[in-house]
This record gives structure tokens, C-alpha cells and sequence, in this order.
């Protein structure tokens, strides 16, 4: 599959290779593991994605051995191929978390399937058969031509449905994964993981209000918050609610504010 990024770096994730047309710049071939993250993150574009589920995807899934180390240097390696493209601000680091990629992505599609058949006609005679001949030689041709059309036509069909499909459920799947939760003046707030979702109550949504009260969120301006939260149950049977709000810039490629926030919540749901 052969992608557009940003509207001018040409992606092609069957070879790795990065290409800008007109620039000057060398083909870019990127290793193994780094076109894989890189096909990940574009699947996922706009989507905080955990370093489990990268490692998970890339290396347990098939038996190989992950370390967040290993990952590190891939997506390093990722960033500075980006960087000699002229973006190197894609990919942003979620502390304690895992990474985000946000970019202009756009498919590419391209059809090799060769049209022979506009060549049958002009593969006649030119001089004009006799009367008698014509009844005989012309209308086998027609249908031969228009039989070819019609063979041509439904493979065209089927090539673009193989194309296009895949990129219709990748856009319906990123849209289920990324789930807009509440908007809180100029902050829209998204839920990316499915344990926030099973907690994600309207309590919460006052608890969210409270913490950005607390730590002085700027939503006077436009702006992405992404929201995690992750609850356990210490010796005593009350509730820890760890909470993790990623203030992004709306349009920027500055880094993510990150702020951690831990609640005690007692077994009656009343915070202490």
C-alpha cells in the first residue's frame, strides 16, 4: 500500500521506503521493525497508542522477544528518517504511556491492469472488406472487443474494491478507538482505551472538571485532551484511581502536557 504524508512525503509500507518527488532528497529504505511501526502509527494516526499494545502487536503476537528499549530505537531511527523528510515533529512521546502520530494521511491508489483492448480495432485491416465479408469478420470482432470490455471493466471493479475497502474499515476503526468523551469550554476530551471507557461515568466527567480546575488546564483556547484512567483496590479494600490528562495544542506540533493525578475512593464511592 503506497501512502501520501503530510501531502508530499510518498510512503510505500510493501519496500519501507520514503520519497519525496522533485526534492532532490534520496530514497529514503527504512529496517524491518521501523516500517512496521511506522505502518502501526499511520494506522492508528491521531491515536494514543500504549507500548504494550505496540510490543504486543509487533513482537509478542510472534513469538519474539519486546523491550521498550528495542522501541525507543526504533522510533528514533523513525523520527530522524521523518526528520531528513522535513517533519520531524510527528511522533510525540506520551510519558509513562507510549506515543501519538499525527499527520495528513492520504492513500495512494494506482491501477497496472493493461487496457489491450483499445488496440483490437486498430489492429484491422485498413482496407475496406468486400460487401460480402463483412457479416463474417465484423461481427465476431465486435463481440470479442466488447466481451474483453466487460472482462476488463469488472477486474477494474474488483481492483478498486480491494483497495479501497481496507481503508474504509481502518478509518471506521480508528473512528470506534478514538471516542470524543465530553467538551469542557474550548478542551474536547477523547477516551482511547477500553478500560477508561468501562469507568468512565458522569462522575468522572465532574472529577475531570475538578482536576482541570486543580491543575489549571488552559481550556480558554482550543485544544485535544486525551484521558486515561486505571483503578486497583489497595490492602484496605478502597478504590486508587490513578487518572493520566494528555493537554495536546490543538494544530501544534509542541509535546503534550502531561499531568498524573491519584484519588482514593473508599468502598462506599465517596472520596475520602
Amino acid at each position: 500500500m503506497e501512502y501520501i504524508i503530510e501531502g508530499v512525503i510518498k510512503y510505500n509500507s510493501s519496500n519501507g521506503t520514503l520519497y519525496i518527488d522533485d526534492s532532490g532528497m534520496d530514497m529514503i529504505t527504512l529496517a524491518r521493525v521501523t516500517n512496521e511501526i511506522l505502518l502501526l502509527f499511520i494506522q492508528h494516526n491521531h491515536v494514543p497508542l500504549k507500548r504494550d499494545f505496540i510490543l504486543s502487536e509487533l513482537w509478542d503476537k510472534r513469538g519474539l522477544t519486546s523491550s521498550s528499549n528495542g522501541l525507543n530505537n526504533y522510533v528514533s531511527m523513525l523520527r530522524k528518517a521523518l526528520a531528513q523528510c522535513g517533519y520531524p515533529d510527528l511522533i510525540t512521546t506520551i510519558p509513562k504511556h507510549g506515543f501519538i502520530f499525527e499527520a495528513e494521511i492520504s492513500n495512494l491508489a494506482t491501477s497496472d491492469i493493461p487496457r489491450k483492448d483499445e488496440n483490437l480495432v486498430t489492429d484491422l485491416p485498413l482496407q475496406i472488406p468486400p460487401v460480402h465479408e463483412t457479416k463474417v469478420q465484423r461481427k465476431p470482432v465486435r463481440q470479442s472487443w466488447l466481451t474483453r470490455k466487460m472482462i476488463g471493466s469488472s477486474i477494474l471493479a474488483i481492483f478498486m474494491m480491494i483497495i479501497f475497502l481496507p481503508g474504509v474499515y481502518d478509518a471506521y476503526k480508528l473512528r470506534a478507538m478514538k471516542t470524543e468523551f465530553f467538551t469542557y469550554k474550548q478542551c474536547q476530551f477523547y477516551i482511547a482505551d477500553d478500560k477508561t471507557r468501562e469507568i468512565a461515568t458522569s462522575k468522572i466527567i465532574d472529577n475531570i472538571k475538578a482536576s482541570a480546575a486543580e491543575i489549571n488546564l488552559n481550556c480558554e483556547r482550543k485544544a485535544n485532551v486525551y484521558y486515561f484512567a486505571d483503578n486497583k483496590v489497595d490492602s484496605s479494600g478502597n478504590v486508587v484511581l490513578k487518572d493520566l490528562i494528555s493537554y495536546c495544542h490543538y494544530q501544534s506540533k509542541t509535546p503534550c502536557d502531561n499531568y498524573y493525578l491519584t484519588r482514593h475512593i473508599n468502598k462506599g464511592d465517596h472520596e475520602k
